[in-house]
C-alpha cells in the first residue's frame, strides 16, 4: 500500500471509531431516558 492509501485507511478507521462512540453514548442516553419514565 502507498502512503495515501495508508493515510486514508487511518482516517476512515478514526471516523468509524468516533461514530461508534457517539452511537454508544446516544444509545446510553436514550436508555437512561427510558428508565426515568
Amino acid at each position: 500500500m502507498d502512503e495515501i492509501a495508508i493515510t486514508n485507511a487511518k482516517l476512515i478507521a478514526q471516523v468509524i471509531t468516533v461514530l461508534g462512540s457517539l452511537g454508544f453514548f446516544f444509545a446510553t442516553f436514550q436508555a437512561l431516558k427510558q428508565l426515568e419514565k
